[in-house]
């Protein structure tokens, strides 16, 4: 890996520099985020400033698939486009691991940012 930050890094630390908690605005035990200059006024929290991150890389998704020792997986199902009637995702990758022998079940979170310029 490179020692530069990815366009993703720097999104990321972009979100995160944008939303500090405001110095200047401490409201009875909690402080104001730096986002709203002349909005309302929003409390910074750490779940405030997640959102944010997950906003800007798009939504973060979960999808769920059966891995074998090698690393290599099966086709992943996703949670977000499952279109299975009666099955979750992970149900349906659970299918895969009692199928397939060795196999893990393993989920990742899969983000739905594109790099736009």
């Amino acid at each position: 890996m490179s020692d530069e930050p990815s366009d993703a890094h720097k999104l990321i630390a972009e979100v995160i520099l944008r939303h500090q908690p405001n110095e200047w605005g401490q409201h009875d035990g909690w402080w104001e985020c730096c986002c709203q200059h002349g909005g309302p006024l929003v409390p910074w929290t750490p779940e405030h400033v997640a959102a944010e991150v997950d906003k800007a890389l798009g939504g973060l998704n979960r999808t769920w698939a059966a891995v074998f020792p090698d690393g290599s997986y099966m086709t992943p199902y996703h949670e977000v486009w499952n279109f299975h009637p009666n099955k979750s995702a992970r149900e349906l990758a659970e299918g895969d691991v009692a199928e397939y022998e060795d196999t893990t079940l393993k989920a990742q979170w899969v983000s739905g940012w594109t790099v736009t310029e």
